[in-house]
């Protein structure tokens, strides 16, 4: 018989982020982050409990400031393709702009 224990080590710990600058952070980490809408709004979903490295993100690192700014953009052009997607998908129209 399989223990409710077993099962949830199995199960990857999820934090949710808001600040894309956080999530472009713990990607350099080597983290996995998914985007999902909330309330019309972008957050990141980390697949991996990263609160050791949250904090670390408060301390301020030295890290190569070229690398972080690709991963911004990258993150930031996944954010605009999700937001793209969902409202085509609530609103069936593509291209609009929500004012």
């Amino acid at each position: 018989m399989i223990r409710t224990n077993q099962i949830l080590e199995n199960i990857p710990q999820i934090t949710i982020i808001e600040d894309i600058y956080l999530a472009a952070y713990l990607v350099m980490r080597g983290k996995t982050a998914f985007p999902f809408i909330v309330s019309d709004r972008v957050n990141w979903e980390i697949l991996e409990h990263s609160l050791a490295e949250i904090a670390d993100y408060h301390r301020n690192p030295s890290i190569p400031i070229k690398d972080y700014v690709r991963v911004v953009r990258d993150l930031r052009s996944e954010m605009y393709q999700t937001k793209t997607v969902h409202r085509q998908l609530t609103t069936g129209k593509e291209g609009e702009n929500k004012q």
